[in-house]
């Protein structure tokens, strides 16, 4: 786990000291050691590799990066590749010098980098130099767990893991409205768009070849490695008891090849149910060393030390409670723009970070929970757009939409929100449901409604700018667009609740959820590993019949199960809770929308002059 970055130029354009300043803007993600090598100078181009460590596995100088062969190549990468110990095997003829997962990676990626891709079960962004073909070959793992921007300029190709890394080069930025446009509608900027003109996201599960021995750096076209919905192709054939046998012997072994270490390893729990399922796979592999950390806030919304304490204590596994105040501390809220780079704004962000500078006084690794609500059907909006197929039918019938849009004034929005609140409902959200269902008749399918609970705000809430910049396509529609070679006639097919879940796995876990988690665990040099999200999980996932992950309002019901068998009976009762500490700004009756507002105004105070 570190930091990386790299720059392709005209030769004599940057120097060491130029990378070496780029890498330096990386140092909370690698504090351990920085390197920097110039590992091609050729007629037209010059490459630069600089790295920022943070030493996991073989903490020797051997494990440092960049790792340069004479004569063969050479890498930087962040990430881990795990059990990669089993795929040196397939590199006979190289000559192994550490015990790093950096140096297989090597070896195996100047054979085949795309094979090299496929078969590493890892997180990952790489950058490889192939000195026999005089090419450079960027790559990233399958989910998009650890980050990778690219930077296009004039006679110039960047990269690097976080977006300040070309700033620190000097390069110049433009702010690109319609990323901020499309920030204000989702809390975040989805990829391959990033918040400055000239750089995007590299996307996930692809990998680029770029010929530095060309006059020109010809156009980067990724390509893809890995189908991440290939899974909806597939039908699990077997019985229910048959797929929780199978579930439980993935996880374990994701679990198990996770901890692999030279540095000590804890791992997050709440008292929910997909980390307490992967506490439990922990204390089956009989580790005694590695320790929950629990959080505890005065915040009665969100502590959930009590039961995550229970939890280990029953597992047997040494606890960490961490004490987190009801607000984030000041250098936190001060610190978010720098270290996320571009507006992001989920509230839960704060938790992480305070929770990983707690941590990190006694792990460099933690476990997490990440990725059992995508994959299976965690989420309530996922049951949405089939809960509003009726009423949508419904009011397109002439006069409906008229007596909508009159509950939603005065006197009858009142009465409806007074009647909510008797029957134990929420009376300050009644308008914006109307407002919901109102935009949800004119959608074209029903998959489409799933966007409307996932947006901070709706598009009719927006301004004509913005939504003349964010244009007419849904959601789902950017997203086939952006990826038509996936499977999206299988996701299709299974109808919207799994449509809802493919959304969420390509665009609000890539670019929300893991960039919250890598941002706020890296802050303090954390590495955050996810067996949910092992890649053979996520198909097997995506392979089982609807009703063995959601029946009736039960969500993640095969998670759940496992869950009741191997820790408490209690867990599959327990509602599902997000995790935060409170935001010291009054928040009101839209506390996403206003934390948005807030995130933007600090973002432009850190950057906007770039």
């Amino acid at each position: 786990m570190c930091g990386i970055v790299g720059i392709v130029a005209r030769p004599g354009r940057f120097a060491e000291a130029d990378v070496s300043r780029a890498v330096a803007s990386l140092h909370h993600r690698g504090p351990d050691a920085q390197g920097v090598a110039r590992v091609f100078a050729g007629e037209h181009w010059e490459c630069w590799f600089g790295h920022a460590r943070l030493a996991i596995v073989d903490l020797s100088p051997a494990g440092a990066q960049p790792m340069v062969r004479a004569g063969e190549g050479a890498i930087v990468f962040n990430g881990e590749v795990y059990g990669h110990s089993t795929l040196r095997a397939a590199a006979p003829r190289w000559e192994f010098r550490s015990r790093s997962d950096t140096e297989t990676l090597l070896a195996r990626a100047l054979d085949d980098p795309r094979q090299a891709l496929v078969d590493a079960n890892a997180m990952l962004a790489m950058a490889l130099f192939d000195a026999r073909r005089g090419r450079l070959v960027l790559g990233r793992d399958r989910l998009g767990k650890k980050p990778l921007f690219v930077y296009r300029g004039k006679d110039v190709l960047a990269f690097a893991s976080e977006l300040k890394a070309f700033a620190a080069l000097g390069l110049p930025l433009t702010l690109d409205e319609t990323a901020l446009s499309e920030f204000r509608w989702l809390s975040y900027v989805p990829g391959p768009r990033s918040i400055w003109k000239e750089c995007e996201k590299f996307p996930a599960a692809s990998f680029a070849t770029i010929d530095l021995r060309a006059r020109d750096l010809a156009p980067l076209v990724p390509e893809p490695f890995w189908d991440p919905l290939g899974g909806f192709t597939r039908r699990f054939a077997g019985t229910y008891e048959d797929a929780k046998r199978e579930l439980d012997a993935l996880l374990s072994d994701a679990t198990r090849i996770r901890l692999e270490a030279d540095v000590p390893v804890g791992l997050f729990l709440s008292g929910g149910i997909d980390s307490s399922l992967v506490a439990a796979q922990v204390a089956r592999t009989g580790r005694g060393d590695v320790r929950a950390f629990v959080v505890a806030t005065d915040d009665a919304r969100y502590d959930e030390s009590d039961r995550a304490t229970q939890t280990a204590r029953r597992l047997g596994l040494p606890v960490e409670v961490i004490r987190v105040p009801r607000g984030a501390q000041q250098d936190t809220l001060q610190s978010l723009p720098w270290h996320y780079d571009e507006p992001h704004a989920a509230i839960s962000q704060l938790g992480i970070m305070e929770m990983s500078r707690a941590a990190k006084q006694h792990a460099t690794v933690v476990l997490t929970g990440d990725g059992g609500d995508e994959v299976f059907l965690g989420y309530p909006w996922v049951r949405y757009p089939a809960l509003l197929a009726g009423p949508r039918r419904i009011l397109r019938l002439p006069g409906s939409m008229r007596l909508l849009r009159a509950a939603g004034r005065e006197p009858w929005l009142g009465a409806i929100a007074g009647l909510s609140s008797r029957v134990g409902l929420n009376p300050s959200t009644t308008a914006r449901k109307l407002r919901i269902v109102e935009d949800a008749v004119g959608l074209r399918r029903d998959a489409d409604v799933y966007e409307l609970f996932q947006a901070t705000r709706l598009r009719s809430e927006l301004s004509a700018d913005d939504r003349a910049r964010i244009g007419d396509a849904s959601l789902l529609d950017r997203l086939i667009a952006r990826h038509p070679r996936f499977a999206w006639d299988a996701v299709l097919a299974r109808g919207p609740e799994e449509t809802a879940s493919a959304l969420d796995l390509l665009g609000y876990l890539r670019d929300d959820v893991l960039q919250k988690v890598d941002r706020g665990t890296m802050a303090h040099a954390i590495e955050a590993r996810s067996p949910l999200l092992d890649h053979r999980i996520v198909t097997f996932g995506q392979s089982l019949p609807t009703d063995f992950k959601r029946k009736g309002r039960t969500h993640k019901r095969i998670l759940r199960d496992l869950a009741t068998a191997f820790v408490d009976a209690d867990l599959s009762r327990r509602p599902k809770r997000g995790f935060s500490v409170s935001s010291p700004i009054p928040l009101g009756d839209a506390p996403l929308a206003a934390w948005c507002d807030h995130t933007e105004r600090i973002w432009r105070a850190r950057w906007a002059g770039s």
